[in-house]
């Protein structure tokens, strides 16, 4: 299920607005048409609506005509003591214009009985990102997975070195559209079509992408063409960057950690604002009063906090430009409530300008802060 990104987090299924504080995923997520940032596997029922967390995608996106993507890892480790949850790698490509999209790699699966799994699987667009399951792999086993355009759509190649099992299958799908995103992700699945809150992620270890390929040639990938992990459970995972056609996963320290901690609370709740609004059309203009009034006082509240944290002194400037554009979130906010909430008109202009300001802030404070954009 593809996604919006948020001011906060990190570039969403397929590439938003991620990290960017909270207030750009609202305007440029869930009022406009989103700009995706990685698809979601969506681990629960079909249906038309699609509004999914801000969060849940760790890895790299690379803009770039898509023919051909793979990559190879070793199946990553639930820990026994694991409470229940699920986790996904895979390889994907998409169009950010018309949300076609497509994935395959691997489920990391911690059932309620604690029973442990993973799963090669496959999911499109057209299956509603409901994963299409290929088979079944062991921990550290080796595998890679590879994609690649022909007439009739995708050819899937995915294959298990360690315990010899392979598929190769056609998928039909999208033969005549462009694919203008390459993704090597980590994921926290979605639960369904309408959702303020990820699936829990298992504990596990990190991921090492290897032998990154588009087109069939090594990527050049750069520190901005990546994405931070943020879980709905807390997890909080930063890549590394692409070395040897290869990268994995951090936990951040310092301030690096104490910015996406706060990009985490913030972050759940414009997803649950962004799944309230899902479904205004059914509900009066003072209950959206409500909704909207809610996230003022978290902006309010957040621009306080990160006014009242210690930062270096390379980023003050860009915190403090940060917390401006949040308090000027909330001016606008009473222009926007006047118009009666409308999409359209100068009042939803003013906004949408201020996200634009505050999305290069977010960037420049992530970069001083040694983190990739959202």
């Amino acid at each position: 299920m593809a996604r919006g990104g948020s001011i906060w987090s990190s570039r969403r299924v397929p590439s938003g607005i991620a990290f960017r504080i909270s207030c750009t995923a609202l305007v440029l997520g869930a009022l406009s048409q989103p700009d995706y940032s990685g698809a979601s596997t969506m681990v629960g029922s079909k249906g038309d609506i699609s509004v999914a967390p801000l969060t849940g995608f760790g890895g790299y996106n690379l803009q770039t005509t898509v023919r051909q993507i793979g990559a190879r890892w070793l199946v990553p480790t639930i820990s026994a003591t694991s409470t229940a949850g699920v986790a996904a790698t895979w390889v994907g490509a998409q169009n950010l214009v018309d949300s076609h999209f497509i994935q395959l790699g691997i489920l990391e699966i911690c059932s309620k009985t604690g029973a442990i799994s993973y799963q090669a699987f496959w999911s499109d667009t057209a299956e509603n990102f409901v994963p299409q399951t290929l088979g079944t792999v062991r921990s550290n086993d080796e595998v890679t997975a590879s994609m690649a355009r022909n007439k009739q759509g995708w050819e899937l190649d995915f294959r298990d070195k360690t315990s010899g099992f392979s598929v190769i299958k056609q998928v039909v799908y999208a033969a005549g559209a462009t694919f203008s995103q390459a993704e090597w992700l980590q994921e926290d699945p979605s639960p369904s079509d309408i959702a303020a809150r990820d699936v829990p992620y298992p504990e596990m270890s990190n991921v090492k992408f290897e032998r990154l390929r588009v087109n069939g040639a090594a990527p050049s990938l750069k520190l901005s063409d990546g994405a931070t992990l943020i879980t709905s459970n807390g997890v909080l995972r930063v890549p590394t960057r692409v070395r040897d056609d290869s990268f994995t996963f951090v936990q951040p320290v310092g301030p690096a950690a104490q910015y996406l901690s706060d990009a985490k609370v913030l972050d759940a709740e414009v997803s649950s604002f962004d799944a309230d609004r899902a479904r205004w059309k059914s509900i009066s203009k003072r209950s959206k009063r409500d909704d909207v009034h809610e996230l003022e006082g978290l902006y309010l509240f957040f621009a306080t906090e990160m006014t009242a944290q210690g930062w270096p002194e390379s980023t003050r400037k860009d915190v403090l430009e940060l917390t401006k554009e949040l308090r000027q979130y909330v001016s606008d906010f009473s222009g926007w409530a006047a118009s009666g909430f409308k999409d359209t008109g100068k009042e939803f202009e003013a906004i949408k300008k201020v996200a634009l300001r505050e999305n290069r802030t977010v960037d420049e404070l992530r970069a001083g802060l040694g983190l990739p954009p959202p």
